[in-house]
């Protein structure tokens, strides 16, 4: 572990570069030292002494530091001797809740001004924290915590939609004035568009198609996400939300597919989850945590990316048993509609499951028009009943871990 501190006292002599830096020396006396360190006509020179503690730092007379012992050995020549590049070391900033509600605040304000704003602005904020290395003049690697903080903005004007996402490290980055600007242009610019059309239509999914949608209805039977956004959905475990030929499965233990796993990262036994078996809410994901919270058994989900970050529940791989019809009977079914076979953005906002698609429209069970940039929504309970799965079209998804076939969801709105 080790601090930097800014260098506190007047240099008699002139160098190019100084810095202190402040190690925890981890051994069986544990202490701390501080390190005047600098460049001098292409060399390097150092002086290290012992502190009893950090904050002493300030209190060092650092003219009486003598840093006249160069290091053995060559040292490589400095492009630039007088301006060394030194990395920005204070980049875990971390944000207490009470700052993060005041800012939303703040936020939402300030973009509730704009004039075609008929609605208040919906905001996201996320954190992620991760591990940046960097290397220092001496060309030793050092680790440092870093924090990703991310606001996303979703508007809705008087006839269309506009959102962006900006991302920083510390809060004197965050520009509200920039994101006004941003979605005020996108307002503006969509309101030059044409109008795009609006169906009340069935739909039929192939298997690439179902990624999105499969996505989504992972992510919402994740515990802490129910908590958070859809507390009424404990109220239906064990009661029928979906179509009765609806069964989703989080399946564990499926052979060469990376997220298969024997254990989560608490050290819970990951079992195969049904979250929907014939169309009966049957269970959610949990972790240790959240099993106890909810009085339920722990049933593996709950995975970290490193050793430095808390576990998050995740599900593994989802799959969708087969119906009783193919794809052509469907198809047959209603000879107008829409077939979409690549989707993407899904997600579940205001109780609608909204995501992204292209593919073609079905007139007289003919392909008559190729399209993209078609948006599909629908109440999430509504297109939950309305799914029917076909018998063909089974396989893995790119091998991303979402299997299913066909897909035959009736009564959503497309907008193309």
């Amino acid at each position: 572990m080790r601090k930097y501190a800014d260098y506190y006292g007047t240099e008699l002599c002139q160098k190019s570069w100084i810095m202190t830096e402040l190690e925890s020396l981890y051994s069986e006396r544990k202490g701390c030292g501080a390190s005047l360190r600098r460049w001098n006509d292409d060399q390097f020179y150092s002086c290290i002494r012992p502190l009893s503690n950090y904050t002493n730092v300030k209190n060092q007379n650092w003219s009486q530091w003598s840093c006249d012992t160069g290091v053995s050995g060559v040292v490589p020549h400095r492009s630039d001797p007088k301006n060394i590049y030194q990395p920005h070391l204070e980049i875990y900033q971390p944000i207490s809740p009470h700052t993060i509600d005041h800012i939303l605040r703040e936020g939402k304000e300030m973009i509730f001004s704009i004039a075609d704003l008929i609605v208040s602005p919906t905001l996201f904020f996320e954190t992620e924290e991760k591990t940046a290395f960097y290397q220092d003049t001496e060309g030793r690697e050092h680790e440092k915590r870093e924090t990703q903080h991310t606001v996303s903005v979703l508007v809705q004007g008087k006839s269309n939609r506009a959102s962006t996402t900006f991302s920083f490290r510390s809060m004197i980055d965050l520009d509200w004035q920039s994101l006004c600007g941003e979605l005020n242009s996108q307002l503006q610019t969509q309101a030059e568009r044409p109008k795009r059309s609006v169906n009340h239509s069935s739909i039929i999914l192939t298997e690439q198609g179902t990624e999105e949608l499969l996505k989504a209805l992972g992510n919402l039977f994740i515990s802490d996400y129910m908590d958070t956004n859809v507390p009424v959905l404990w109220q239906k475990q064990g009661k029928r939300i979906a179509s009765p030929a609806l069964t989703l499965t989080d399946c564990a233990h499926l052979p060469k597919l990376l997220r298969s796993s024997s254990f989560d990262d608490e050290g819970a036994l990951c079992k195969d989850i049904a979250l929907i078996k014939n169309g009966v809410f049957n269970e959610a994901l949990h972790s240790l945590s959240s099993s106890t919270r909810h009085k339920q058994m722990a049933n593996g989900r709950a995975f970290r990316k490193d050793y430095q970050t808390m576990p998050k529940i995740q599900y593994t791989n989802l799959k969708v048993e087969e119906g009783s019809h193919s794809t052509e009977e469907l198809i047959t079914r209603n000879p107008s509609g829409f077939l979409l076979n690549r989707s993407y953005g899904g997600h579940i906002r205001g109780g609608k499951l909204i995501f992204g698609a292209e593919g073609w429209r079905i007139h007289n069970n003919t392909l008559v028009e190729r399209l993209t940039q078609v948006q599909i929504e629908a109440p999430l309970f509504q297109m939950l009943r309305s799914i029917d799965p076909a018998t063909d079209g089974y396989s893995n998804t790119l091998g991303r871990g979402f299997i299913s076939p066909s897909l035959y969801v009736e009564n959503v709105s497309v907008i193309y």
